[in-house]
């Protein structure tokens, strides 16, 4: 999944979702071809968590 569709089932902003990756919090997303981060779907779950904690 893109990153405006994990934030968004998530309820997160895309913003937070790159500071998590940066700080190590989530694991980094594999990039396809054009560039664009793609991420699990079992994320949204892990996101969630992360902001209720």
């Amino acid at each position: 999944m893109k990153i405006g569709d994990i934030a968004r089932a998530a309820g997160v902003t895309t913003s937070r979702i790159r500071f998590y990756e940066k700080r190590g919090i989530i694991a980094p997303a594999v990039r396809g071809p054009n560039g664009y981060r793609d991420y699990p779907e079992e994320l949204i779950a892990i996101l969630r968590f992360i902001e209720q904690a």
